[in-house]
Order: structure tokens, then sequence, then C-alpha cells
């Protein structure tokens, strides 16, 4: 049982040390990133089955095919309201 306590105050004490400033960033934008591609994957005006949502360095990436400008404006309207001041880049590609 001592051997076990003692396990588990090192995982925590590693657990602080791991939760810098940086990796708490990172991981808000990871979140923020699948709350965008969740919103833009339930949304019935919009159909996106290559969808792609990513965060790195700062920047959410959406990539995916979309079949008019219109499913191209909703999704901006969407980037918009999800991620307000976060740099979002759209890699969208139309069908032809």
């Amino acid at each position: 049982m001592i051997w076990a306590g003692w396990a588990l105050a090192a995982a925590l004490t590693d657990r602080d040390r791991l939760a810098t400033p940086e990796a708490r960033a990172n991981l808000a934008g990871i979140a923020l990133a699948y709350r965008l591609k969740a919103r833009v994957a339930t949304n019935p005006r919009v159909l996106v089955p290559t969808l792609e949502v990513g965060f790195q360095e700062g920047t959410i990436t959406v990539s995916g095919i979309i079949h008019t400008p219109k499913e191209l404006h909703i999704i901006q309207e969407i980037v918009k309201e999800v991620c307000g001041d976060t740099p979002v880049r759209l890699d969208l590609h139309h069908r032809v």
C-alpha cells in the first residue's frame, strides 16, 4: 500500500509539472477545434463528409470538400460563432 501511495504522489507531482500555461493553451485550442468540428458536422445545412479539423501552433485548420459556395458561407458563419478571435485557416475545396 505504501508503494501505491508513493506512485500516486509521484504521478500527481509529474502532472503538475506538465500542466504549463502553454500545455493548457494547446489543450484549449484542441477542445475548440473539436467543438467547431461538431458544430459543422451536425449542421443540417452543410454536408462535408471529408471534414477534417485540427489545431496546431495557435491556428485551427478546417479542410474538406464542399458542394456549393453557400456551404462555404455557412461554415464561415459557424467558424465566427464558435472560434471568435482564434485564427482559423479554411482549406475547403469545391467538388466539381
